[in-house]
């Protein structure tokens, strides 16, 4: 018994990392350009509309004005790769990006301050892209609260 509790104690301390926020922090983020990109794919440029819409939900529940005079960029990128006639997997990334000075030469690059993605297989399209972006824009949130308290 002692030695299981001694196992499940050494597994909570190993796993508990792995639920920590990202590396990014989303301090002072008031204004974005919204972007989805579907590499031209017609059946993806069908739910540019809708993917759009839902970022600016996110972004009104946060106070973040979107401005298409914004260098900050928050935006999707999704992309879908068939397997074959019956197996589809989509690659869907929410990022935020945006311009910075580099020190060494104060050369002005465009950085990447935040990054998260979910692949997945399609079982219906639409549906399927909907929750997994909502899951991504969720954990957005999240740590866009944590970080602005």
């Amino acid at each position: 018994m002692f030695k299981m509790i001694k196992i499940l104690l050494c597994l909570s301390c190993i796993t508990l990392p792995l639920f920590a926020q990202t590396p990014f922090i989303l301090e002072k983020f008031s204004t974005a350009h919204i972007v989805v990109k579907t590499h031209s794919n017609e059946l993806l440029g069908r739910y540019k509309a809708n993917i759009s819409e839902l970022l600016h939900e996110y972004a009104q529940d946060l106070n973040i004005s979107v401005t298409n005079k914004s260098n900050r960029v928050l935006g999707v990128d999704i992309q879908i790769k068939k397997i074959n006639k019956n197996l589809s997997i989509i690659d869907l990334e929410l990022f935020i990006h945006e311009p910075t000075i580099r020190l060494e030469d104060k050369e002005e690059v465009f950085s990447i301050v935040y990054q998260n993605s979910l692949i997945f297989v399609v079982k219906d399209i639409e549906e399927d892209i909907e929750d997994n972006l909502i899951t991504l824009l969720e954990e957005l949130q999240t740590q866009y609260q944590e970080d602005n308290e």
